[in-house]
């Protein structure tokens, strides 16, 4: 019992920290872009460093040139991308997949709405609507890569917050 009640309280302050964070998100999405980009950079430092060290410690003669280079390379882009100028070119290349990913879902409905239409379902104009729609914003993100990072951050905002609701849900749920 005495567990379900410190549960039940870390679902409360979790809850209303992630909805916090979730709100500033929204009223910041920018800010959030950049820190995406600064956590992928600290996880490639980590990975290079990692890398490095384990070629150190491996037996000479099983040593790869190339887990060493590869660490060095890793190392090297990690610290470009957190101390350089490397934040804005992640933070590019992230939106440009975004947009890629958003124009060739819409895409990939536009062609299932048809193969549903084929085989008699009524949901296919729903499904062409859809990956129409999809297309059209993400040939828009493809060009207008900020409209790009404030969806992204955006879509992580609202996961937050809905995490966060989720969490205040289960507080309430749980009894003493």
């Amino acid at each position: 019992m005495d567990f379900l009640k410190r549960l039940r309280w870390s679902l409360l302050l979790s809850g209303i920290l992630v909805i916090g964070i979730g709100i500033f998100l929204l009223s910041s999405p920018l800010t959030a872009l950049t820190g995406m980009a600064t956590y992928i950079g600290l996880a490639i430092l980590f990975s290079g460093i990692s890398e490095i060290s384990s070629y150190f410690s491996t037996v000479s003669f099983r040593r790869s040139g190339w887990v060493l280079t590869s660490g060095i390379l890793s190392t090297l882009f990690g610290l470009w991308t957190i101390f350089g100028s490397g934040t804005d070119a992640l933070m590019a290349v992230i939106t440009f997949i975004f947009a890629v990913w958003v124009l060739s879902s819409g895409m990939m409905r536009v062609v299932g709405a048809f193969s549903l239409k084929a085989e008699g379902s009524r949901s296919w104009v729903w499904v062409l609507i859809v990956g129409l729609l999809s297309a059209l914003a993400g040939f828009v993100l493809l060009f207008n890569p900020l409209l790009s990072a404030v969806s992204i951050s955006s879509l992580i905002a609202l996961m937050f917050i809905f995490h966060g609701v989720n969490n205040l849900l289960l507080f309430w749920g749980l009894r003493f």
